[in-house]
């Protein structure tokens, strides 16, 4: 969304947001001012052909659904229509802010693992160990991958991959292929 702002256009970003209710809309009796939320920037329709094949990330309505300013904002808007299609849920008290804004990309994490089937058993590659790739280290873990290599630019981020259980974390720009292939048994 664009606002002006001291008379020069400006782009309000984020997406992976908590906060609270301040106002709320007319028939929204599920929620209160003052409710700790997550918000989904975005909202599958659930019924089109994309949706039923569980591919929601293609969905015509997901692609055309956001909140307004965006989450960097002090306060925004959120559609009807993100409320409708479930893209609102209450959080407990007990889960912070900065919890909860790993719900999205925990989602994806899990969407991802889910359509690579992700399992029990597998070795597992991980190219980049930011916080999606962090995500996708624990999630495999507690899956029961057996072995998990990952790789990152940064010396930091691989540190954090082998505490947070990789096998082997390889620095990018090696030789990655062989580096899997001789901790993998070829």
């Amino acid at each position: 969304a664009k606002m002006k702002r001291l008379g020069v256009d400006s782009l309000i970003l984020g997406h992976e947001i908590t906060g609270n209710i301040v106002e709320v809309g007319e028939n929204l009796d599920n929620y209160k001012i003052g409710d700790k939320v997550f918000v989904s920037h975005h909202v599958p329709c659930f019924n089109c052909h994309y949706c039923e094949l569980g591919h929601h990330t293609a969905c015509h309505l997901l692609h055309n659904t956001n909140f307004d300013p965006g989450g960097f904002a002090e306060y925004l808007r959120v559609p009807n229509i993100n409320i409708k299609k479930k893209g609102v849920y209450k959080l407990d008290e007990s889960i912070s802010y900065e919890q909860g804004v790993f719900i999205e990309p925990l989602g994806c994490v899990c969407r991802a693992q889910r359509l690579a089937n992700i399992r029990k058993g597998q070795t597992l590659l991980i190219l980049g160990s930011g916080v999606s790739g962090l995500l996708h280290l624990k999630l495999a873990k507690a899956k029961g991958v057996e072995k998990v290599f990952a790789t990152d630019i940064s010396d930091y981020r691989l540190k954090k991959a082998k505490q947070y259980g990789a096998e082997t974390a390889i620095k990018a720009g090696k030789d990655v292929l062989n580096y899997v292939k001789k901790d993998n048994e070829g």
